[in-house]
């Protein structure tokens, strides 16, 4: 379940509208690392695709089912995987 990216683009488009006379310039580029500044200077604005956390947690509901069957003593991992991954969902 993947957003169409003119979509996510729209979106973030809208959400930056009311502040859209702070902003100087809007880039469209896909960056892999993100570096954040308060100081006036140029920002990468971070954000995800509506539903994407609920996929994570499915996948990971689904992992955890198959490990308890072949590799129970992989659950410690498995559950610091998905604490580790959730953290990408909190902004």
């Amino acid at each position: 379940m993947t957003a169409r990216s003119d979509m996510v683009w729209q979106a973030y488009r809208d959400a930056l509208a009311p502040r859209l006379d702070q902003v100087a310039e809007i880039v469209r580029k896909e960056l892999g690392v993100t570096n954040l500044h308060e100081d006036g200077r140029e920002v990468v604005v971070k954000g995800h695709c509506p539903g994407t956390r609920e996929i994570f947690e499915q996948d990971f509901k689904t992992s955890r089912q198959l490990a308890k069957l072949i590799q129970p003593e992989q659950l410690m991992v498995l559950d610091e995987m998905q604490a580790q991954f959730l953290t990408e969902f909190d902004f």
